[in-house]
């Protein structure tokens, strides 16, 4: 892989840096580190195709765990696995000590690798490194869209994102009636903004139109297609 630049993560937050990576057909890998701990983003031709987080929580097994798809026998038998075969696969061993069916065990891969790169947004204080590789047959996991959405929803505290929409504070936002969001996964809860959205509205006066505190709507907007994604995010 060759580098294409590296340096704080407060220049380049993951929003801006997802975004124009996948506008940018981009293949390789985004990695970042903070405290000594380790997080990167697999790309293919725009698409995120793997993700890694060493948060246990975003682990194969505690997520079958909170799914209920394995009891903490079974997890206590795939510690067990692992540890006598290191090299094998997470995903089968997890599958045969708590009887998985394959389109189990491929949901699990996808929920990881979505919540992985969701969990570079609480990355704030560290570095990122974007390496550039050859593009393959590998298919997207999940879209950049839902990325980018629940990683700020998740992850962003109010003050940060208050911070990072202030430059756009006083501009119109508007998605118009053609934008296609549903790769976003907007919940009913988001109807009501983006209703309100299809014509031209600063968020202050969003805010007033929709009843919905001003702050909370950054958690809405701060990914918003065709509108204010573009002005959030400049060009990688």
């Amino acid at each position: 892989m060759s580098s294409l630049g590296s340096g704080p993560i407060k220049e380049r937050p993951s929003g801006v840096m997802l975004y124009a990576l996948s506008a940018q057909q981009f293949s390789g890998r985004l990695s970042f580190e903070q405290g000594g701990r380790s997080y990167w983003i697999d790309f293919n031709l725009g698409s995120i195709v793997d993700a890694h987080s060493p948060d246990t929580s975003d682990s194969l097994a505690k997520l079958a765990l909170r799914s209920g798809l394995a009891t903490k026998t079974h997890i206590g038998a795939f510690i067990g696995a692992r540890k006598a075969k290191p090299d094998a696969d997470e995903g089968e061993l997890l599958a045969e000590a708590a009887k998985l069916e394959p389109a189990q065990v491929t949901g699990l891969r996808r929920l990881r690798v979505a919540q992985c790169a969701a969990r570079t947004f609480a990355l704030e204080e560290g570095h990122f490194e974007c390496n550039a590789g050859t593009p393959d047959d590998r298919a997207g996991v999940i879209t950049t869209e839902w990325v980018i959405f629940n990683g700020l929803k998740r992850n962003y505290s109010r003050d940060r994102l208050l911070r990072e929409m202030a430059p756009i504070g006083n501009e119109k936002i508007c998605l118009g009636n053609s934008a296609d969001l549903g790769s976003f996964a907007f919940s009913h809860e988001e109807a009501p903004v983006l209703e309100a959205l299809k014509t031209p509205l600063t968020i202050r006066e969003l805010a007033e139109k929709t009843g919905v505190d001003h702050r909370l709507l950054q958690q809405r907007l701060a990914d918003g297609e065709q509108g204010s994604a573009l002005k959030l995010y400049q060009a990688f």
